[in-house]
């Protein structure tokens, strides 16, 4: 596998749409908190709601933090009762046993594209895929790290595009 770009874009291949932290009005408009992050970017967007930058973990290599661009926070979950990622984190915790563990890692899913752009991304500290879940409103679309299982629909795969490469 080659070496993930620093600065990305994550592009569901459920629905086609890009990753991002849900704008302020939208949260403030529904019971979302403001780290929600949400498959809703349109094709082609330059937002940088839709920016993220990885950074490898130190006690492991093949791990990474995820940064959102818009907050500057790091990927986590939303709290110890919920499996919800968000860009919610200040700092990155690499504490496996912590639910606030930043670490992810990307694991490519040549069973579904043999193209090498195409992941499946693992919530380290759960050990489960961040799925794109088809929940009702408001939570429609977010990532939920709640399966250990491929999600029949692919729901689980996404396609890293190298930002500066799509948007120079």
């Amino acid at each position: 596998m080659s070496p993930l770009p620093n600065s990305i874009a994550i592009k569901s291949t459920y629905n086609g749409k890009y990753l991002r932290k849900v704008p302020e009005e939208v949260s403030s408009q529904t019971e979302l908190p403001d780290t929600f992050l949400n498959f809703t970017a349109e094709e082609n967007t330059a937002s940088p709601l839709a920016k993220f930058e990885l950074e490898t973990a130190e006690t492991d290599p093949e791990c990474v933090h995820i940064r959102c661009c818009y907050n500057n926070k790091y990927l986590t979950r939303l709290s110890p009762s919920h499996l919800w990622i968000v860009a919610g984190s200040d700092c990155r915790v690499e504490d496996t046993e912590s639910f606030s563990c930043t670490m992810f890692k990307f694991v490519p899913a040549n069973d579904f594209s043999q193209d090498n752009d195409c992941f499946r991304l693992v919530h380290v500290q759960t050990g489960n895929y961040g799925c794109l879940w088809r929940a009702e409103q408001p939570y429609t679309d977010g990532v939920y790290a709640g399966y250990a299982e491929f999600d029949q629909d692919h729901c689980e795969v996404y396609q890293v595009l190298d930002w500066d490469q799509i948007f120079p």
